[in-house]
């Protein structure tokens, strides 16, 4: 919920202070977004609510963020608990070792960042038909992601 009420307080002032008078085009162009994992966060549904009805975006991942990585190797829909993602995160990139700090190749992980992508929004899908849209497995990571490509395809000459 601190991620959730930091990101309506930010919106809030985004809106109301310095762009008072841009209101209508801050709120066009501009985007805030809250970004947390379920873990095992108690007030998770209430917080990705808090968010969606404060006209917030949630990148959020369920169990936790590793999912959204194993979606740039493959398709993924089982119901593990997260340190079980982790392990298999790990099986799959053997670079990524939560317990030693260690990290994927992220830099080559980015070029099937659109595979991901596709394979999260399936993933959406899918909670959505089971009447868990925020169930497990489940991320909108990619759903950021794709909001940043685009934003960067307008800016680039």
């Amino acid at each position: 919920m601190t991620v959730a009420e930091k990101a309506i307080k930010r919106a809030r002032s985004e809106g109301m202070g310095r762009f008072r008078r841009n209101r209508e085009l801050f709120e066009k162009v501009d985007q805030i977004w809250a970004i947390f994992d379920r873990d095992a966060h108690p007030n998770f549904n209430n917080a990705v609510n808090e968010c969606e009805q404060n006209g917030i975006k949630v990148g959020h991942s369920n169990p936790c963020f590793e999912l959204r990585l194993i979606l740039h190797e493959q398709d993924f829909d089982s119901q593990l608990g997260r340190h079980q993602v982790q392990k298999k995160l790990g099986e799959l990139r053997p670079e990524f070792d939560k317990n030693s700090a260690k990290a994927p190749d992220c830099e080559e992980m980015v070029t099937r960042v659109e595979e991901a992508e596709e394979r999260s929004k399936k993933q959406l899908e899918d909670r959505r038909k089971d009447g868990n849209p925020y169930g497990n497995p489940s991320t909108t990571v990619g759903l950021l992601t794709r909001v940043i490509r685009e934003a960067d395809k307008l800016s680039s000459p």
